[in-house]
């Protein structure tokens, strides 16, 4: 089954940005993999530094939609985690 997975993250300011097929972080929706969802193969999807992050509560988004004619928003898988950001003392 043909799907687009997405990763983003909302910022303390309220701005978003999504992660790219590349590793890079955008500043508009963009889809880290589009492919068939029965044969993905382990990879790692991003590794990065969080020094750059500046303090406050990150809400990182995972989604699987669907690239069905039929699809609906009601197919499409979305998972949260919030993370909250420090200073080091």
């Amino acid at each position: 089954m043909p799907a687009v997975f997405r990763i983003w993250y909302e910022a303390p300011d309220g701005k978003s940005r999504w992660l790219g097929g590349k590793g890079e972080w955008l500043k508009e929706n963009a889809a880290v993999y589009q492919g068939n969802l029965f044969y993905l193969e382990p990879a790692l999807v991003f590794q990065g530094d969080t020094s750059e992050l500046e303090p406050g509560e990150y809400v990182f988004y995972f989604s699987v939609e669907p690239v069905l004619e039929q699809a609906d928003s009601a197919s499409v898988f979305t998972a949260e985690i919030r993370v909250a950001v420090k200073t080091q003392e």
